[in-house]
């Protein structure tokens, strides 16, 4: 039996579902061999760490991970750490709302990751900024299960959605977003889903907010009837080394991804412009889904997962 401690922050939210409790409790049904706890850095207990065999913990950056982790590393304990990152924590554009939060703890960034016996990455350009191009790290794409994908496309109703938060301000209100925005304001109907900037006001529009449940969030994607799911990203490294979470999103809604980024590394089946071309959406829907099921399909992704445990514990 192999026991895993899987540590995160006490907060729910995308980061979680994606990265933490959707593929490890789905991986705990799967290899049964694996018996995965779940828990926080500030209440897990020495009784807890003593019963470890590999602590896999996602995105610490502060003094306090760096504690926790040489804790896990003591000879007493002798514990192996997986890091999980998902987000280019080493080059946040300015006026990222966690650029603070990570400006502070840039210090300990390169001494937490440094302790990692494993890292794991969403996407290959991550591997650089976390230095794991040393043995230590893979890259473990965001993924679902072929069945949380519909069997077809929604029905053609001219619906764009942009979901998100404040903490994608910065790429929705370009100039060339809100330029793009405007010349098809009265060609489809606008849905901002969990936040609504100022500048995409108007009778084609309409605001829903996003649900806390994740899960919820999630199994409501292809009730909606969304056509295209607009990301509009600005040109930086920290987007550059973002993974495709909208464009997948997107697939599960029955729509497709619409984004500046697409061709980019992880948004090869995305579209770079709006279109009302129902067969165009179609093929692309079904070339998206086809690539998921290829490329991005949570058993495959699962057992790499898997696999590296096993490697990391020298098994």
């Amino acid at each position: 039996m192999i026991r895993i401690l899987v540590v995160d922050s006490p907060a729910g939210g995308g980061v979680m579902w994606w990265r933490n409790l959707r593929p490890l409790t789905e991986m705990a049904k799967t290899y049964p061999n694996l018996k995965i706890r779940f828990t926080t850095e500030k209440v897990t207990t020495l009784e807890e760490l003593m019963n470890t065999d590999v602590v896999i913990m996602f995105r610490p950056v502060t003094s306090q991970s760096k504690s926790f982790l040489e804790t896990c590393k003591r000879s007493v304990f002798n514990i192996k750490v997986i890091l999980d990152i998902d987000d280019n924590l080493w080059r946040l554009p300015p006026g990222h709302p966690g650029e603070l939060d990570y400006l502070q703890n840039e210090n300990h960034l390169r001494q937490v990751y440094a302790l990692a016996d494993g890292i794991w990455c969403s996407t290959d350009t991550l591997m650089d900024f976390a230095d794991a191009r040393d043995g230590r790290g893979i890259v473990v794409p965001n993924a679902v299960l072929p069945r949380e994908l519909p069997s077809k496309p929604s029905k053609y109703n001219g619906v764009v959605c942009w979901r998100g938060d404040a903490g994608q301000l910065a790429d929705i209100v370009t100039d060339d977003t809100v330029e793009a925005f405007t010349a098809n304001y009265e060609r489809f109907k606008w849905l901002f889903w969990g936040y609504w900037p100022k500048p995409f006001r108007g009778g084609n529009c309409k605001g829903i907010p996003r649900t806390r449940d994740v899960a919820e969030y999630i199994d409501s994607l292809p009730t909606v009837g969304i056509n295209m799911m607009w990301k509009p990203l600005e040109d930086n490294v920290f987007n550059d080394a973002k993974s495709n979470i909208a464009w997948i999103e997107a697939t599960m809604a029955g729509a497709v991804c619409v984004t500046n980024y697409a061709g980019k590394p992880g948004w090869e089946w995305a579209i770079d412009h709006f279109t009302d071309n129902d067969d165009f959406i179609v093929s692309q829907w079904e070339a998206s889904k086809a690539a998921i099921l290829r490329y991005y399909n949570l058993e495959d992704v699962n057992e790499k997962r898997y696999q590296h445990i096993l490697k990391v514990l020298g098994v």
